[in-house]
């Protein structure tokens, strides 16, 4: 057993003085916490009760902490009243632990109520990790909510652009496969366009003979942003939008969402965090799948389709040019066909409102 250590008589004393349970997040809790902080010794601390707790001691926890790092490296435990109240026990994971009944507050080591009651100790346990979800998820909820207008406001602002890079997405393809003959997508599906380079190479034969012959090696031509358009059966992102919408619109409590949320059970609480999580995350991904697609018309894009469709080594040579919004293609320059874009596919597509404290919601 560790040596013994000098352990005031006056942490002894049993002090009666919290008839009520504090809250994780009250002033008291905070107390503790910074006490053990500046001194390492959790028993010292003006409130704490070091008397073992009764055998049918009802218990309940209100925090956790650790000591600090020096007194943990320097292997400067705590003791515990449970069950080792003048000996080092613990220096992680310990608890504030209130008893209804004595109305006081103990500090004790992770597990060490475990030997009076293991029962009362992972009932405990269970409450106080629910209290601290519960907690989280209300905090969540009250900077999100807040915002939900804005995100509703950004959606339906970006729906036209999604409707019309819907259409585009759903006629392009077909069109270019007709005047190329070639299916664009295999070439282009991995983000890169490649061409074939031929190059000679000297060998011997089994006679010694030099001879030489020619090598096909594929290399990357450029980079295409955007290949995302010609994906063929590729998601709708109007519609995705509008499924968000239906989603966002059942969380958009206006300006008395705190009272919504105080009334709320639980579980609506976790649900609506949940909505709220994965409306925004989807919203995100559809507004940022609609940015990249409209880049297949940048300047640096049409300038690398262009190279590549004159490469002598590309898989589909072909003329491509882009007037305003005629898109203009063809084998050649001679006979080219025109493509033309919807206004609204040129329009800036708009970010989301920056959104304060995301958490991952399942």
């Amino acid at each position: 057993m560790s040596e013994e250590l000098p352990i005031p008589d006056w942490v002894f004393e049993v002090k009666a003085w919290f008839p009520v349970k504090p809250e994780f997040d009250s002033p008291i809790v905070r107390e503790i916490i910074e006490h053990i902080r500046s001194t390492g010794e959790p028993h010292t601390w003006r409130g704490h009760t070091h008397t073992r707790p009764p055998d049918d001691a009802e218990i309940e926890y209100v925090g956790e902490f650790d000591l600090p790092k020096r007194y943990i490296e320097a292997k400067r435990f705590a003791p515990c009243p449970c069950c080792s109240p003048r000996h080092s026990k613990y220096g992680r994971g310990g608890k504030i632990a209130y008893f209804q009944k004595e109305q006081v507050i103990r500090l004790i080591g992770p597990d060490c109520f475990k030997s009076i009651n293991e029962q009362g100790h992972r009932e405990a346990e269970d409450r106080y990790h629910q209290a601290i979800e519960r907690a989280r998820t209300v905090e969540y909820l009250l900077q999100q909510l807040p915002r939900v207008p804005d995100i509703i406001r950004t959606i339906e602002q970006n729906l036209p652009i999604a409707t019309a890079v819907d259409a585009v997405r759903h006629r392009l393809p077909t069109f270019l496969n007709e005047v190329l003959r070639i299916d664009l997508w295999e070439q282009v599906k991995d983000g890169q366009l490649k061409v074939t380079l031929e190059q000679s190479e000297t060998f011997l034969r089994r006679d010694q003979s030099e001879g030489t012959r020619t090598l096909h090696m594929q290399r990357v031509f450029a980079s295409i942003a955007g290949y995302k358009l010609l994906r063929p059966r590729g998601r709708q992102t109007s519609l995705a939008y509008r499924q968000v919408l239906t989603a966002l619109k059942k969380v958009n409590f206006g300006f008395d969402f705190r009272s919504r949320l105080v009334a709320m059970a639980d579980t609506d609480r976790s649900e609506t965090a949940r909505l709220f999580g994965q409306a925004l995350k989807r919203a995100t991904g559809v507004t940022s799948e609609i940015a990249d697609i409209q880049m297949f018309f940048s300047p640096m894009n049409i300038a690398n389709l262009k190279g590549w469709g004159r490469h002598a080594g590309s898989p589909c040579r072909f003329y491509f040019e882009l007037d305003g919004r005629n898109v203009l293609i063809g084998q050649t320059s001679s006979s080219h066909r025109r493509f033309v874009l919807p206004a609204a596919f040129f329009e800036p597509v708009r970010r989301m409102p920056d959104v304060l404290g995301v958490r991952k919601v399942a």
